[in-house]
């Protein structure tokens, strides 16, 4: 009928909800690729919260056609988010992000953590 009635959303809908990604861990640093078709760099939000990366956006795509004496007017609205758990160390300052052709890349090089001395620790009598 109208999509999946569990999700309670139109067809058009659920695809617009759902915001795939590729995460590559290489060379010192992470690199998350997402497919965003038809959106522009306006449309999505970038965020990094304690330790993790908070994608979101809204996508809205209109189709408005007149055919003979029939007018078609389609919109598809949504909004998406996504997180990613990402190790401590990842500084906000780093992170770099571009968006080209519908294709948005964030790129999150790894904070090399000054190594710890092993110190020992004195066990006192009571």
């Amino acid at each position: 009928m109208f999509g999946d009635p569990r999700f309670g959303l139109p067809p058009l809908l659920q695809g617009a909800a759902v915001l795939r990604m590729d995460v590559v861990e290489k060379d010192g640093h992470f690199k998350v690729t997402a497919e965003l078709p038809g959106l522009v760099r306006e449309d999505i939000r970038i965020e990094l919260a304690a330790d993790m990366l908070v994608i979101s956006g809204e996508k809205r795509q209109d189709r408005d056609e007149t055919e003979r004496s029939r007018k078609i007017n389609e919109g598809a609205y949504g909004s998406f988010m996504r997180t990613l758990e990402l190790p401590a160390g990842i500084r906000p300052e780093d992170i770099e992000a571009s968006m080209d052709k519908g294709v948005l890349m964030v790129r999150l090089p790894k904070t090399v953590l000054a190594a710890r001395e092993t110190s020992r620790i004195e066990i006192k009598a009571p």
